[in-house]
């Protein structure tokens, strides 16, 4: 793991297609499904990942008091069955003198002209500040209706710097949805005019 996990782009922990061993490489975003956790970000050798598979909280811990980069807990999955959905995430969060901390939901289509490129929709935590030391604090994002135009989903949370962060019982789920005229109208809105 040393070259990959010294670079400063972005990176995700994956299987190597082609051994099946654990390793780190370019983010690619691939869609991996419900319930998998996807640990990435930057400088991914200064942070510790721990996703227990006994519903016991997930967590994102720096290795130092300062580390230049961040990392991430994320789950990516297939958008077309969330189209014209309202969607939200909530979990409860924890931290301990954590740097800048963001949780967001957000949806995108392939072929992004570049990897610094936004989501087509999105909903995150960035309007408040989740610094520092917390309690459990509960934590809830909605977004939508999905666009029908939508490949991928993500949600997840993000630690940039130093500090610890745990998340427990992360959901995701439809909370509203357009009616089919709705739909159709924003669908066709998003249609090349000719």
């Amino acid at each position: 793991m040393a070259p990959a996990a010294a670079q400063s782009r972005q990176q995700v922990i994956k299987r190597d297609p082609a051994t099946g061993v654990l390793g780190i490489f370019p983010d690619d975003d691939p869609v991996t499904g419900p319930d998998i956790w996807q640990r990435a970000g930057t400088r991914m050798d200064q942070y510790v990942f721990r996703i227990p598979e006994d519903g016991a909280p997930l967590c994102i811990g720096a290795r130092s008091g300062g580390p230049h980069g961040w990392g991430q807990l994320r789950q990516v999955v297939d958008a077309r069955p969330y189209r014209g959905k309202i969607l939200r995430v909530t979990m409860w969060a924890a931290s301990q003198k954590a740097g800048r901390v963001w949780f967001w939901v957000a949806s995108g289509r392939p072929g992004k002209p570049s990897a610094t490129a936004r989501a087509d929709m999105a909903t995150e935590t960035g309007q408040f500040e989740f610094r520092g030391s917390h309690t459990w604090t509960p934590i809830s994002l909605t977004m939508g209706p999905v666009r029908c135009d939508q490949e991928k989903l993500s949600f997840g949370v993000m630690l940039d710097g130093p500090g610890d962060l745990w998340i427990y019982q992360p959901r995701l789920e439809v909370v509203g949805s357009q009616s089919a005229r709705e739909a159709e109208r924003d669908c066709d809105a998003l249609k090349p005019k000719r």
